[in-house]
């Protein structure tokens, strides 16, 4: 495996990680941490790439940036389960 898939790896399995063990361990709280972790994560990781694509690493940028992808499209399908289930009426 070359180092863009375990950069890319590691920037989307930690966070995840952690936000799992926060969802199960901590119950509507931990659910809400790990909510707010996420927020800040996604701008943290988007403002941290494009400081590395300036400096010239490309492959640590290009990583970070599929990563985030990949946190946003895990988070807004759980959202999107999580409201299905709701009643708005």
């Amino acid at each position: 495996m070359n180092n863009f898939w375990k950069m890319t790896c590691y920037m989307t399995g930690i966070p995840l990680g952690i936000a799992l063990l926060l969802g199960l361990v901590g119950g509507e709280d931990g659910l809400a941490s790990a909510a707010i972790m996420g927020l800040a994560l996604i701008p943290i990781y988007f403002f941290t790439m494009i400081i590395l694509a300036i400096m010239g690493k490309a492959d640590a940028a290009k990583a970070m940036a599929l990563s985030m992808g990949l946190m946003l499209l895990i988070g807004l399908s759980i959202c999107g389960a999580v409201m299905s289930g709701m009643n708005f009426h």
